[in-house]
This record gives C-alpha cells, structure tokens and sequence, in this order.
C-alpha cells in the first residue's frame, strides 16, 4: 500500500472510536491490496509467443476462480450450466477479451463461451 493511501486511512479514521478502528482497519488494509493486484499481461497478439500467454492467462483465471470454465465444468454441455458457472464463464471469456489485441479480438467475438474462445485462440495462434 503506497504512502498516500496509509495517510488517507489515518485520516479518515481520527473522528472514529478506536475500536471500530481496530476493527475496520485491517479490512482496509486488506481491500486495498486486492484492488492493487495488477497482472502484466501484455495483449495477445500475431507476435506474441502463445504458449506462455496460455501459461500466464490460465494463472489469472486461477486466481479470480474462473478457471473450470475453460473446461466447460467439466465438461458439461452448456445448457446444463447453473447460473454460477454462467457467471464464471462470462467472467473468464471477458478477462481474457481484455487481454486480445484488436487484430486478434476482432477474429473471436463470435465465440460465446471461453473454452470456444480458448479454441479458436489456439487455432489462430498455432497455425
């Protein structure tokens, strides 16, 4: 947690019951540090070495607990999906549209479910 941020909680907690603060403070704490997780993931691109953008990518959807969905469950047919795993795979197609070139993006929005998307992915990158 940077300087600034530490100085902003101290700040707002003056007028608080020390209580609340020792409460209220490491949650905080621990909220800002989530929101300052950034992943370098460069966008995929032409030039872009794919088996180590597959790598880095399936460890984001690791991390945000999506990555079941490029398995697709299981693999379950999509009808059959409940509506959390709906949820996880349009978390997980989106976070990885995020991380797409717009050469590459433009030739996938087709795709409606990441483990279609991980496919054709594969079937650009590879070829």
């Amino acid at each position: 947690m940077s300087l600034p941020s530490c100085r902003l909680i101290v700040s707002c907690t003056q007028s608080v019951p020390i209580f609340l603060q020792i409460i209220f403070l490491p949650v905080i704490a621990v909220i800002f540090f989530i929101m300052s997780m950034n992943y370098d993931l460069p966008p995929l691109d032409r030039d872009t070495r794919f088996a180590l953008w597959k790598v880095k990518t399936r460890a984001i959807l690791t991390q945000s607990e999506v990555d079941d969905a490029l398995d697709k469950f299981g693999n379950k047919d999509s009808n059959s999906w409940t509506e959390e795993e709906k949820g996880k795979d349009h978390k997980a197609l989106t976070q990885i549209q995020l991380h797409l070139s717009n050469n590459i993006l433009k030739d996938v929005l087709q795709e409606k479910t990441v483990a279609s998307l991980w496919l054709k992915l594969e079937s650009i990158c590879m070829s």
